[in-house]
């Protein structure tokens, strides 16, 4: 899964972990869940969730874009240049939570979309790089940018490979 190295499950309990989540959002009126799930009106506790998640899928996004702009790349210039758009989002007061700039989230996103066959990791000389899998990648990108109008309002920052 996209955030599999964030969120650790064990996978014979994940099925059962997640209805468990679900029932207590809805005992607590975030969730109402019928044939689909809907949003309810716990606008505090919605916003705490989001808050919860904005740094993963933010981050996610912005290295995905920064990817998607590129055929191949080498990881540092992954890493600066994705933690450049994030501070450009912070200077210019986005709603954002500091934790973006976490090194850790880039490098597990890295992971999770090798894993995912958007990316493949080669060496390059002696560092490595990422050849860019765009239909994939591209996938995974537009099923995230649906989240970020509800995680940023007012998000729309073009991403770029350059600094």
């Amino acid at each position: 899964s996209l955030f599999g190295k964030e969120f650790v499950l064990f996978p014979i309990y994940e099925q059962e972990e997640f209805e468990m989540a679900l029932e207590m959002l809805q005992e607590v009126n975030v969730v109402k869940i019928d044939n689909c799930i809907h949003l309810q009106s716990n606008t505090k506790l919605e916003q705490l969730l989001c808050n919860l998640v904005q740094p993963f899928f933010i981050t996610y996004y912005l290295v995905c874009s920064v990817l998607n702009s590129m055929d191949e790349c080498v990881e540092t210039h992954v890493y600066s240049v994705s933690q450049a758009q994030i501070e450009k989002l912070l200077y210019a007061r986005k709603s954002m939570h500091p934790y973006t700039l976490n090194l850790d989230t880039i490098s597990n996103c890295l992971q999770n979309l090798c894993d995912l066959k958007a990316i493949k990791r080669i060496r390059k000389n002696t560092s490595a790089a990422y050849i860019i899998q765009k239909e994939i990648l591209s996938n995974i990108s537009r099923k995230l940018s649906d989240y970020i109008p509800s995680l940023i309002p007012g998000f729309n920052m073009p991403v770029t490979a350059k600094l």
